[in-house]
């Protein structure tokens, strides 16, 4: 994907939703963190076909790709609201394991309100992919605080999940994303699941919910300032090369 690292002022809508642990949310929206590390929902779709042009990001005029790579994390919107999940809530122990003790130290305590009901305060617009197989690039930007996942938690993504019966979850490897994110302003309504997509589109493990109302998003504001987002893009594209799509 050819992208671009300035911060434009935003146009147009958002209209779809990705979930995804409310602490990375929170990093995501304050400018701590700039990536996105997936290997996708045991119930997300898998797209083949005329249906990938749907799900894939390409570039213009690439034709469509019947399988990504490892074919378990479809790229279904270029920009996207994040809905923050209390997983780390309901598995202490796991995410004892699988964040930095830094950042698991600072936990905040699971939310009371329904998923649905949660205030979404914060889109992601995807500029660049990798398909990582190696795992070392992982350690290093764990090492290096450009993750907020441990050693065990980048090793935990990008393991086979030899439980799942997709056969492209039992491979090792993992997405790798960088997105520029903004914070929405304030408004007197929050913007909701419950107010901008189906009843039940929450539910179940898979990663991304399409809004039946696009949100507005002109008056958003970047997590990050320009110059500190283009060196951490320039960062990884010396580490990890050319990004995929």
């Amino acid at each position: 994907m050819t992208t671009s690292s300035s911060a434009s002022p935003p146009r147009g809508v958002a209209r779809g939703a990705l979930k995804e642990w409310a602490v990375l949310c929170r990093a995501l929206a304050t400018g701590q963190q700039s990536l996105l590390l997936r290997k996708g929902g045991l119930h997300d779709p898998r797209p083949r076909g005329a249906r990938a042009r749907e799900y894939l990001i390409l570039r213009s005029g690439e034709p469509a790709r019947a399988d990504p790579p490892g074919g378990t994390f479809a790229l279904r919107f270029r920009r996207f609201l994040l809905v923050p999940t209390d997983f780390h809530a309901r598995a202490p122990e796991r995410a004892a394991q699988e964040l930095r003790a830094p950042v698991h130290a600072g936990l905040a305590p699971a939310s009371s309100r329904p998923l649905e009901e949660r205030p979404l305060e914060a889109f992601a617009e995807l500029r660049a992919t990798w398909w990582i197989e190696q795992l070392d690039p992982l350690r290093q930007l764990s090492d290096a605080g450009a993750l907020l996942y441990s050693r065990a938690g980048v090793e935990r993504r990008f393991a086979p999940n030899p439980r799942a019966r997709r056969r492209e979850l039992q491979r090792p490897g993992a997405w790798l994303l960088l997105v520029r994110v903004f914070r929405l302003p304030p408004r007197s309504a929050p913007i909701t699941l419950a107010t901008h997509s189906p009843r039940g589109a929450a539910r179940g493990c898979t990663s991304w919910i399409e809004l039946e109302r696009p949100v507005p998003i002109a008056d958003a504001r970047p997590a990050l300032p320009d110059a500190i987002h283009e060196q951490r893009a320039r960062g990884l594209y010396s580490l990890l090369g050319a990004s995929a799509f």
